[in-house]
């Protein structure tokens, strides 16, 4: 699949874009390539490719859109704003400014006005679509006096290649706008190509927020092979809808997050195995689980039902996708539940050592855990505001902020997040360690870690778990001796009826963490 090109050919797209015959982010494009394939999916509704290029044809004839061109990369500024819905409508707006070449920062719906109007005000927007309003561009508040308002460009990098701004929606600090190029987006596609494949039958369901980069590659990746997406409109999660949804159009890829899953697992019904869990559509034939760490337990159970789970890992710097299992290795008993595969297609990783040792190219040997630090094709370009010498390390390299070690064999098997490590007494402690002793001890269905500080440790361990009813915690204390050092066994223990999540059903730590703060008071 060919990267993006430039628009050296006079002839011209939908709404006067320039036409993308070699451009896979173009709807022109797979318009003539493929005109009667359907497109998008929604409901009892369905456009083909021609049938959406002819509404994005109509978008781009909005007068707003010739305006927001021509300030788009003046100082810095991304000019359009779009509320990233899961929904039709959004789609066909992200369509259309891809073909159009128009750069748009991506909003999180879920997010209050002020936040908005801060993320618009830092990418410098002009203008904001909601995908309620679909009809009207209306000028958006707060411009011109953002971190990039001044124009300056060593302040962040430049944006002649930008296809998209995506906010980070990591569980520490304030989110940051990775600048996502064309080139970087088909690059990403590329690789999940070559691990998944296609068939002419595919079809990927789209259940996850279009403002979040695995909800984002769903639509780019589809456009870019000229495949059909299946748009699971909502702004919520319901098991058996998301079952009947791809039984009834026949979904054969989806993109998952761990409480998704077991969700689904849970959903009964006369279609499951001896214990409990529900077995999948027939159709599907791969399931990406990836945006927060899975348990392995959760992976197991999943695949003895027939789910065909891949693990995968990335983040929105990665334009989704770093690393994910072998498609290929989709059988019974070949894929393991602790490891996220090997890095794909046109990215290189390398881990670093975490306390400044090492062999003497820098990196550790297979086993020992390192940070990791990742380059390749498919990396985003750098975060508006922020000078590239200060997001990447010579040579390209990216710091992800993640621990990770890879085995004898090349995979890759993630530790902690870098922030989430607890240094007690001198000693690392790394909490997905410690989680996954407490959730082997029978009783325990959900365990969380964190540091708590102290005058005396620096640190505390400290843990929140959810136990089936009539299992009492000094049981799970005392199952832990013999399973793990004493300086990692925690100190600090609440038990909760379900652990706090973020955004895709992430385990909010830092909430954890103020639970076992509160616990401590008085």
């Amino acid at each position: 699949m060919s990267r993006a090109t430039s628009e050296g050919s006079a002839e011209r797209g939908v709404g006067g874009a320039p036409a993308g015959g070699r451009d896979g982010l173009s709807v022109s494009a797979a318009a003539a390539a493929a005109p009667e394939h359907p497109a998008l999916i929604s409901g009892t509704s369905a456009l083909t490719w021609r049938e959406v290029a002819e509404r994005v044809a109509r978008l781009l004839a909005e007068p707003a859109i010739d305006r927001a061109a021509k300030r788009s990369g003046s100082g810095g500024a991304v000019a359009v704003a779009l509320v990233g819905r899961r929904d039709v409508a959004t789609a066909l707006w992200i369509l259309a400014l891809l073909e159009r070449r128009l750069p748009f920062v991506l909003l999180h719906p879920r997010w209050t006005d002020l936040e908005l109007q801060a993320a618009v005000a830092a990418a410098g927007c002009g203008w904001s679509i909601d995908g309620e309003e679909i009809a009207t561009l209306r000028s958006a508040a707060g411009r011109g006096t953002g971190a990039v308002a001044d124009g300056d460009p060593s302040r962040g990098p430049a944006l002649d290649d930008c296809a998209c701004v995506l906010f980070t929606s990591g569980t520490t600090g304030a989110p940051r706008a990775a600048v996502l190029s064309r080139s970087a987006l088909l690059a990403a596609a590329a690789a999940s190509e070559r691990n998944l494949g296609w068939r002419p039958e595919d079809r990927w369901l789209l259940n996850l927020p279009l403002a979040h980069v695995g909800g984002l590659s769903v639509l780019t990746r589809c456009l870019a092979a000229r495949r059909t997406v299946v748009v699971d409109e909502g702004s919520g999660f319901e098991a058996a809808d998301l079952l009947r949804g791809i039984e009834r159009h026949r979904v054969t890829l989806a993109s998952l997050v761990p409480t998704m899953l077991q969700r689904t697992l849970a959903a009964g019904g006369t279609d499951s195995d001896e214990t409990g869990a529900r077995r999948p559509p027939s159709c599907l034939r791969a399931v990406l689980l990836g945006g927060a760490r899975a348990a392995p337990q959760l992976v197991d159970r999943a695949r003895r039902a027939g789910w065909p789970v891949l693990l995968t890992y990335g983040m929105t710097e990665t334009c989704a996708q770093l690393a994910t299992q072998s498609f290929r290795d989709l059988a019974p008993g070949l894929l393991r539940s602790d490891t996220v595969g090997r890095p794909l297609a046109g990215l290189e990783v390398r881990l670093r050592p975490v306390d400044g040792e090492g062999g003497g190219d820098g990196v550790v040997g297979p086993g020992e855990v390192g940070a990791v630090e990742v380059r390749g094709a498919s990396l985003f370009s750098g975060y508006l505001g922020v000078p590239v010498d200060q997001t990447f390390a010579p040579g390209g390299w990216f710091d992800t902020g993640d621990f990770a070690r890879f085995d004898s064999s090349g995979e890759l098997a993630l530790v902690d997040r870098r922030s989430d490590l607890v240094v007690t007494g001198g000693e690392n402690v790394y909490p997905s360690e410690v989680e996954a002793a407490l959730l082997a001890v029978d009783g325990v269905l959900e365990a969380c870690v964190a540091g708590l500080d102290d005058p005396e440790w620096g640190q505390r361990v400290g843990c929140a778990v959810v136990l089936e009813s009539g299992i009492p915690v000094d049981r799970v204390r005392a199952s832990l001796a013999g399973r793990l050092a004493g300086f990692k066994t925690p100190r600090v223990w609440v038990v909760v009826d379900a652990l706090p999540r973020i955004g895709l059903g992430k385990v909010d730590r830092r909430g954890v963490a103020r639970l076992l703060a509160q616990s401590t008071d008085g």
